[in-house]
């Protein structure tokens, strides 16, 4: 059986980060509706707020400090 290369992973650095986001953008901005495109924005949501968890303080600053930054 032949090895299958996977279109997402999970996101392992800022640069993969980064696309994923302009990735979802892209396909949210695209208009189409089609269950393999919400499936694969569900996926690229859900690997974001993961990522986002994850690395993000924004529980830890002040919310005048959130607000600047």
């Amino acid at each position: 059986m032949p090895a299958t290369t996977l279109k997402y992973t999970v996101i392992k650095n800022k640069t993969q980060y980064k696309q994923y986001c302009k990735t979802l953008e892209d396909l949210l901005d695209s208009g189409a509706k089609t269950r393999e495109l919400s499936n694969e924005i569900e996926l690229l949501s859900l690997l974001i707020e993961t990522w986002d968890e994850q690395h993000n303080s924004f529980n830890e600053l002040d919310p005048v400090q959130l607000i600047h930054s």
